[in-house]
């Protein structure tokens, strides 16, 4: 943690990144050909390119993130991090958010003045919104890996269509919003056949037994049961969870 005086400049924040920090940024940038360059050439290009996308990259956030957000720009820029874990630090430093450093003795997140007035402009119903919408997308994919355990990419996007929160136009900000599920929520792990919840110990072999058991549809939750489930820290007790092991029971059998 370096010492930042704010307010402060994303030229100034970006600039006391290491090179292999500034990879991280450049990977999420998708940068192409500039690996090679100078630290100081390689900053420039990605302050110019962060703040050309401010709009987008806000549009990429949760209820969570845009309250964590605000509250930072009413702060004047800069705010404590006792709440948050080391990888949702570095998820909005790598997306030029926010970040960390020691203000006035104390480790903080400092957003850079640049986005702070970019992020006043842009708020207001019609980005409210957009992240209610995301947020929305963030407890379904939690939800269904909830109950479910293990989902195909089409089995994903197959259950966003059927509840119609989801059209071709959002395929990227979703891709944005799968990254927010796994990175900062830490929600699933990846394998090869698709998503995976945290609890599932071995996901191919959960997998393959989904796939021998193909007659088998998925147990029809609600749209609210599972945005219901997809709440950090969510336990079903409920008679959906007792029907719904009622239903495992009958079908499918435990060796």
């Amino acid at each position: 943690w370096l010492r930042v005086e704010v307010p402060a400049t994303i030229e100034y924040l970006i600039g006391k990144l290491t090179k292999v920090e500034l990879t991280s940024i450049r990977q999420y940038l998708k940068l192409k050909g500039v690996s090679t360059l100078k630290k100081e050439e390689l900053v420039h290009i990605i302050c110019k390119e962060l703040l050309g996308r401010s709009q987008e990259i806000f549009a990429e956030f949760d209820e969570e993130v845009y309250h964590l957000v605000k509250f930072t720009v009413d702060q004047g820029g800069w705010t404590d991090v006792s709440s948050l874990t080391i990888e949702q630090i570095l998820y909005l430093r790598d997306r030029g958010i926010l970040f960390p450093g020691i203000v006035d003795g104390r480790k903080a997140l400092v957003m850079a003045s640049e986005f702070v007035e970019s992020f006043q402009r842009a708020d207001g119903p019609e980005l409210y919104e957009i992240i209610q919408q995301n947020t929305n997308w963030v407890r379904l994919i939690q939800g269904l890996l909830y109950y479910y355990g293990v989902l195909t990419p089409e089995q994903l996007t197959e259950e966003l269509l059927k509840r119609e929160t989801i059209d071709v136009g959002d395929i990227q900000r979703f891709a944005r919003v799968l990254e927010l599920v796994q990175r900062y929520y830490g929600a699933y792990q990846a394998f090869d056949g698709g998503l995976a919840h945290l609890a599932v110990s071995n996901p191919d072999d959960l997998q393959k037994e989904l796939e021998r058991k193909g007659e088998l549809s998925f147990y029809p939750f609600t749209t609210e049961q599972l945005v219901r489930a997809g709440i950090t820290g969510y336990l079903d007790k409920d008679e959906a969870f007792l029907r719904f092991s009622t239903f495992l029971t009958d079908k499918v059998r435990v060796s």
